[in-house]
């Protein structure tokens, strides 16, 4: 009777370590579940990952895992990122944010990303670097950065127009004005410039549409040349797909065949009666 009482009480001790321990794989999953599905747009948590990598490195199994370790890279590419590129603000705040807490020494090797130097760009490489992107105004200071490279040239570019356009207006006013002062004198004059000028306007149109229409024949031309190759190119297809659909269709045929051709010879074995052997001696009858 002691015996029995001693194996239930140690039965009961091992039902209540296991489910002790199943109360502590649930509850760090459940722990890891919260974890992973946090929004880094308002902070990553770095204290909750660096404890969700233990409880994973502690046991492997536990669901969620992966994800915390795919977690654990990309903040490891941005910190990597953010070191070797710290001219936007955040990346110097990612970079003291992160070099500071002990999840560091947690981290993966990562390789370096480029990041983006123009405000046209669609994503930052890591997700830790976008949800907090909005946050410091990356877009806006990858602007400035741009306008810093390229806005003198820019502003250059648009001075240079104002003045071709400005020395085009002053050259064409000067001309209007000296065409004024000699039409009473050169009214001949100016009506056979006007008219050499209409003709070579005339033959520039002439040129430009002759252009144009031996530009559309060419494409016309191509156009004609690759459907008809195309068409080649499908019959020879349809072609292949017939010889190989015969092929096959003959393959089967003989297959067929021959199957019929065992069978027959299988049952002719099967139901052909096995004559007597005839025994020496034996009287004949008549």
């Amino acid at each position: 009777m002691r015996l029995t009482t001693i194996a239930i009480a140690a039965l009961l001790s091992l039902s209540a370590c296991d489910s002790d321990h199943e109360k502590m794989i649930k509850a760090k999953e459940k722990f890891i579940q919260e974890t992973i599905q946090e929004d880094w747009r308002s902070g990553i948590p770095l204290d909750a990952l660096a404890k969700a990598r233990q409880f994973c490195i502690a046991t492997a199994t536990l669901r969620g895992c992966e994800v915390v370790q795919q977690q654990m890279e990309d903040i490891s590419a941005s910190l990597a990122t953010c070191r070797i590129d710290q001219h936007s603000t955040l990346c110097k705040v990612v970079v003291r944010a992160i070099s500071k807490h002990p999840i560091v020494t947690l981290l993966p090797n990562a390789e370096a990303q480029k990041l983006p130097n123009n405000p046209w760009y669609w994503n930052l490489p890591t997700a830790a670097l976008e949800a907090h992107a909005s946050n410091f105004e990356y877009r806006r200071e990858s602007a400035s950065w741009w306008w810093q490279a390229w806005g003198s040239y820019i502003l250059s570019c648009i001075a240079l127009l104002f003045m071709v356009y400005g020395g085009w207006f002053w050259w064409s006013e000067n001309e209007k004005e000296k065409q004024q002062r000699a039409a009473a004198l050169a009214c001949q004059r100016e009506a056979l410039i006007a008219q050499e000028k209409a003709r070579r306007l005339r033959e520039e149109q002439m040129r430009a549409e002759t252009e144009m229409l031996a530009e559309l024949e060419r494409q016309a031309a191509i156009k004609e040349q690759e459907r008809i190759k195309a068409e080649a190119l499908a019959e020879q297809v349809r072609l292949t797909a017939a010889w190989l659909a015969e092929q096959q269709a003959a393959e089967k045929a003989a297959k067929e065949a021959e199957e019929q051709n065992e069978a027959a010879r299988l049952l002719e074995i099967e139901f052909t009666p096995s004559k007597p052997k005839r025994r020496k001696n034996a009287p004949s009858s008549k």
